[in-house]
């Protein structure tokens, strides 16, 4: 965009903003094909940083947070209104969840399961109360994380689990499938298991070459 694109519709989101509007309504209104971290940072940082725009919430992130025209007074029943319409976490939503993640499920696909951008927030709780697990508990973090009822029988992504998947020898190809890691995550965990001397490579992979995909990794003990 130009400058002058800029301005208009920086002019044209203050004018909708008049009244509280979400990130959401928002997008939608612009028709902005950014995601909304890009809209966030980049399209209202400007107009809040400008004195233009303003928040409901300090913490700019707030799962409920509103942007507004900030000549505009916000009383306090115009916040009551908002809570009272809030995307929140019912006991709906949690069983909805809990039953969905029966088996190991990403994020964005619980956040189309129950209709909501805030799935990672409602997630975390759950992770917390016990109600939910990770796969990959030690990578919090990691970008194929998933998630699954603390009850089901599904298997989580700890060292100890892959020693003792290597209890019969495994390839390292085996191991990346077995517990969905990208490339560099299942050498991480492998040398890892190397070096700490749970796993080592079996006496018929000691022949091969260090870079052929047939050699096997063993439990030792």
């Amino acid at each position: 965009m130009d400058k002058n694109e800029i301005r208009e519709l920086q002019d044209k989101i203050i004018e909708f903003c008049k009244e509280l509007r979400s990130i959401e309504e928002i997008k939608e209104y612009t028709k902005l094909e950014n995601s909304i971290d890009t809209i966030r940072g980049y399209t209202l940082k400007p107009l809040i940083t400008s004195g233009r725009l303003k928040y409901t919430h300090e913490y700019k992130c707030h799962y409920n947070q509103r942007y507004i025209d900030a000549r505009v007074e916000v009383t306090q029943e115009m916040l009551d209104n908002i809570k009272k319409k809030a995307d929140i976490l019912t006991p709906e939503r949690i069983g909805k969840i809990l039953d969905f993640c029966k088996t190991p499920k990403g994020i964005r696909e619980i956040e189309e399961c129950i209709q909501t951008k805030n799935a990672l927030q409602y997630v975390r709780k759950l992770v917390k109360e016990g109600k939910l697990k990770l796969t990959h508990p030690d990578i919090p973090s990691y970008l194929k994380q998933k998630y699954f009822n603390a009850e089901s029988n599904c298997e989580q992504c700890t060292d100890q689990a892959v020693a003792e998947y290597c209890i019969e020898p495994r390839t390292k190809q085996e191991i990346e499938t077995h517990f969905n890691l990208t490339k560099s995550m299942r050498k991480g965990v492998v040398q890892r298991l190397i070096n700490s001397g749970k796993i080592c490579y079996n006496e018929d992979s000691k022949q091969l070459g260090k870079c052929n995909g047939n050699r096997r990794l063993i439990k030792i003990g």
